[in-house]
């Protein structure tokens, strides 16, 4: 019994990274786009800055992974995608592991595992360098919740101690970790068989606390030391619809996130659900990995972001199911499990391998797919900033720009300038016929001729 753990473990190990490997190597190079040129800008602007992070989220931990990104890669876009890329991949492993522990059966925590990494649903949180802090908040979750586990099961106060640093780390690198207390009861009924009583309670009350003091510290900070407004705030709103809807999607939306309300398989997902939750033949794990599915995605469906009809690739809802799909991948793991009990070994290890190369190669169609268009998305950018450095080497403080036809709108245009020219001083000139040159100004007028998005000529007149 042993030796068939470790071998499920040494399967799960070069699985999971075999996967992320293949799935995500191909777009090691893609460059920057939107809020990656953040990542770099914000440095510029010193500590405050990078610690209050996008747009006034206090999400202390990823933020401060700027500086080390930065400091490893420069200006160079491999550095972030392998980070990214680890992040994926480890997230799978851990994942394998607490799936090991919570339900001591190796054999359907290695299919969850790679099922996990093996979903399409989450590919934007690794292409997108931006994205990192969703995947840096899995990890953190993860270990949280394998320290809780190993607590439960020996016993040992210093887990529960370790868990709760863990979700505090979890929780400063993104708000969507917010769920790990729901998590937890679910675990401890459906799981441990634990009841709710008040030593239950007592157990979750730090992670709640953890998570009421965050939210007042990102008050105060936000809005009383820096006085600026929290994108959190502004981009929330209940929606008990999607809610309630939007999660069972992650078991076969595309990464692009686009689906109608009259997609038939929003329909058979609400009719085999129950159905698989039926013929299961471990009914508390399935209800577990349902919860899992459905708590995880609670913090996230508050965010009016998360959209099945985007208007730009990072609006996507698939990148907020990354995390909820790790639920769907245990469902799908224990339904396999399930045809163990009615075929012959070989058949049923037939029946396993056949799924699962059926559903990795669906889905590497579809990363593929998703990673050639953030590619194609970020070229024109490429193109401009190598171009224009050409030109133009060094931007000198007090800098204002106008670019006609450029390759994004302004305001990452201006973001893309700052970062690539280390120059926090260069700002757009956004009404042309109002702007009036002051003294000790550099002003330029930089028109685009395109040619293709990886071919461009560029026409730089100094003003003043």
């Amino acid at each position: 019994m042993t030796d068939r753990k470790n071998i499920h473990t040494l399967a799960a190990l070069i699985g999971v990274v075999g996967i992320s490997v293949v799935f995500f190597w191909p777009f090691r190079n893609n460059f920057f786009i939107f809020d990656d040129f953040f990542i770099i800008e914000s440095l510029l602007h010193g500590p405050v800055a990078v610690i209050r992070g996008f747009n006034n989220i206090f999400r202390l931990v990823s933020s401060c992974f700027q500086w080390i990104l930065f400091w490893f890669s420069g200006h160079d876009p491999f550095g972030y995608s392998m980070f990214s890329l680890t992040l994926y991949a480890s997230n799978g492993v851990l994942f394998y592991f607490l799936c090991k522990e919570l339900l001591d059966n190796s054999r359907v925590a290695l299919l969850a595992a790679l099922l996990f990494a093996s979903s399409a649903v989450g590919c934007d949180a690794v292409i997108w360098k931006a994205a990192y802090a969703t995947l840096l908040s899995a990890t953190f979750y993860l270990l949280t919740l394998l320290a809780y586990v190993h607590y439960r099961k020996n016993g040992a106060t210093a887990y529960y101690r370790v868990s709760i640093v863990l979700f505090l780390l979890a929780l400063l690198s993104k708000e969507e970790s917010a769920s790990l207390p729901f998590i937890i009861l679910a675990m401890e009924m459906l799981c441990f068989r634990s009841k709710l009583e008040w030593s239950l309670i007592k157990r979750v009350i730090p992670y709640a606390v953890l998570i009421a003091v965050y939210i007042l510290v990102n008050y105060v900070i936000i809005y009383h030391l820096i006085k600026g407004n929290s994108e959190l705030v502004k981009h929330s709103g209940f929606r008990p619809l999607h809610t309630l809807l939007a999660p069972w999607t992650a078991f076969f939306i595309a990464p692009d996130g686009h689906l109608a309300a009259s997609d038939i398989r929003n329909y058979l997902a609400a009719l085999l659900i129950p159905v698989a939750l039926a013929v299961s033949n471990n009914r508390r794990h399935f209800l577990f990995a349902l919860a899992w599915l459905f708590l995880a995605f609670l913090p996230q469906s508050l965010s009016t972001l998360s959209q099945f009809e985007p208007k730009y690739l990072f609006n996507s809802i698939s990148r907020h199911l990354y995390f909820p799909s790790a639920g769907a991948a245990l469902a799908l793991a224990l339904l396999l499990e399930r045809v163990r009990a009615l075929l012959p070994t070989k058949a049923y290890v037939a029946v396993c391998a056949a799924f699962l190369t059926v559903y990795i190669g669906f889905n590497y169609s579809r990363v593929q797919q998703r990673g050639n268009t953030w590619a194609e998305e970020a070229l024109p950018n490429k193109t401009f900033l190598t171009e224009i450095k050409k030109i133009l080497p060094e931007l000198p403080p007090n800098t204002h720009v106008l670019v006609i036809d450029p390759p994004t709108g302004r305001h990452y245009m201006q973001l893309s300038l700052r970062a690539f020219y280390m120059n926090k001083d260069i700002a757009w000139i956004v009404d042309p016929e109002k702007f009036v040159a002051q003294p000790g100004m550099t002003v330029y007028l930089i028109s685009c001729l395109w040619l293709s998005p990886s071919e461009v000529k560029l026409d730089v007149n100094r003003i003043n």
